[in-house]
């Protein structure tokens, strides 16, 4: 596909789109965009999302054939990364879960312990 044909002046009109995605998954986003005829135009760091995210700037020819089928793509390639980052978050979250019972259970019985050597000296 050939995105850099130039007109009969010389211009082409360009597309942009920012993306912000997490940095994990940066190399992803850029290597899928480019499938869908977007070019990479730079990288920036967002000052409100986070230090773990980065600005993806893309931009693409306003006349690139077969567009349509491309912007449908391009939105059920966003629906399978934002499963992707659900997945990856889900795993994490049962390890937590777990984690902070068998710490309740654990000062329970510290306390227990405390409660019973107090009580007994009494």
């Amino acid at each position: 596909m050939n995105t850099t044909a130039t007109r009969e002046n010389g211009f082409i009109g360009y597309e942009y789109k920012d993306v912000t995605v997490s940095s994990s998954l940066e190399a992803l986003y850029t290597d899928s965009y480019g499938n869908f005829g977007w070019q990479l135009d730079g990288t920036d760091a967002p000052l409100s999302v986070g230090l773990n995210a980065v600005t993806l700037k893309f931009k693409r020819d306003r006349k690139i054939p077969g567009k349509a089928e491309l912007s449908r793509l391009e939105r059920q390639f966003n629906t399978c990364a934002n499963e992707v980052l659900k997945l990856e978050r889900e795993k994490g979250i049962a390890a937590s879960v777990a984690a902070y019972v068998i710490g309740v259970v654990g000062a329970g019985f510290t306390v227990g312990g405390i409660f019973a050597c107090v009580f007994r000296l009494m």
